[in-house]
């Protein structure tokens, strides 16, 4: 949705900056195009940039540094080892988010509907495995212009 809109608001030509293997799609949009239709936080998109990667001839988004995801949680297990549970939970929505990619990839998955899909009922599964209650998360830019 973020690049769609950015796409219409530039006219289909992005700023993009390509330095070697590294390209940094910009959302050349202001904060008001992002007020409408979601929440608060989605306003601090405007000015950041996505950034791809170059490997083997493809563009992959690079997830690391384009976004960044804050949550709030509980423990099922009050007793439960909060670092110990919340590596093993990185390492499920890690291993879910591989998995959804390797699907595309292979194309067992074909819209970015059903891709999102596939992310969202990989994530319930690691909260559910690791014992964790998800309160809220924000998906909010790794950097911006």
């Amino acid at each position: 949705m973020l690049i769609d809109r950015s796409l219409q608001t530039s006219n289909d030509h992005p700023t993009v900056d390509i330095q070697n293997d590294v390209a940094n799609v910009h959302l050349d949009l202001s904060p008001d195009a992002l007020a409408t239709g979601g929440p608060p936080q989605q306003r601090r998109w405007a000015g950041a940039a996505c950034v791809f990667k170059l490997e083997k001839d493809k563009w992959k988004l690079n997830l690391d540094r384009t976004m960044n995801l804050q949550y709030r949680y509980a423990l099922n297990d009050p007793q439960a080892d909060k670092d110990a549970t919340l590596l093993r939970l990185g390492n499920a929505i890690t291993d879910g988010l591989n998995d959804v990619a390797n699907q595309v990839e292979n194309g067992q998955i074909d819209t970015a509907t059903d891709a999102s899909a596939a992310v969202e009922k990989s994530a319930q599964q690691a909260f559910t495995t690791c014992g964790v209650q998800l309160a809220n998360s924000d998906l909010l830019p790794a950097s911006v212009r």
